[in-house]
């Protein structure tokens, strides 16, 4: 069968966005196709690790406009903390989910060898022995690979054969707060009971406050989520 693309990936989050970027400038014809339009905002722990921004820089993305992370800091209260900072001087980055995102996409867009379709959704698969075939609502997409990067519960895992259920489900709110010239250069994470609140630097003047944990020590009973988050920030 005629082929459409060398690959095609489902998902342009950042690991879709960074292959489509990576196997465009290797001469792979690539379609990146996600069913959002950019940008879009998600729940997310904002912060690139120091190898991250290493893979980022070699596909020439500039990340000196997002706020350095110089490291991990523990609290549990009433008990001590514990820091720790990246190795050889290596710094990590604070980014907004939403800008991030928009950004890759757009680089990945104007990458050589690779088309992109967003507000594209795929439907279905079929695997043949010299390719597949992806059902879209934008039509059918003939390619030698696929590429599921459609996030943790990935539909294109599930055609596939490969999904398995999840052994424990944990939550996240995040939220964001107005802190100009915060000064900020590390991740805070603070261990209370059955919740974790996360602080971290999303630009020189705002703050990522995220809690994780389990359903109901998130929000008990009778109390609506922004009380829950207040009580716990």
């Amino acid at each position: 069968m005629g082929m459409d693309a060398d690959v095609v990936i489902v998902g342009a989050g950042p690991e879709g966005s960074a292959l489509a970027i990576m196997l465009g400038k290797a001469g792979c014809q690539t379609l990146l196709i996600d069913r959002c339009q950019f940008p879009r905002d998600k729940p997310c722990g904002e912060g690139l690790m120091p190898a991250g921004n290493r893979v980022l820089e070699d596909l020439g993305i500039v990340l000196r406009d997002f706020p350095s992370i110089s490291g991990v800091t523990y609290h549990i209260p009433g008990h001590g903390r514990a820091e720790g900072k990246f190795m050889t001087g290596s710094v990590g980055r604070g980014t907004r989910r939403t800008g991030f995102d928009q950004m890759l996409a757009d680089h990945a867009d104007g990458t050589q060898n690779v088309e992109t379709a967003f507000g594209c959704d795929a439907r279905n698969v079929q695997v043949g022995s010299d390719g597949v075939l992806l059902e879209t609502t934008q039509g059918e997409v003939v390619a030698r690979f696929l590429v599921g990067a459609d996030g943790i519960r990935s539909r294109v895992a599930t055609w596939m054969g490969w999904s398995r259920p999840a052994r424990s489900r944990r939550y996240g709110l995040v939220g964001h707060l107005a802190a100009r010239d915060h000064g900020i250069d590390r991740v805070f994470i603070t261990l209370l009971d059955g919740c974790e609140v996360y602080l971290a630097p999303s630009s020189r003047d705002e703050l990522l406050v995220a809690l994780l944990g389990a359903k109901g020590h998130l929000r008990p009973g009778g109390v609506t989520v922004r009380e829950s988050y207040s009580r716990r920030v």
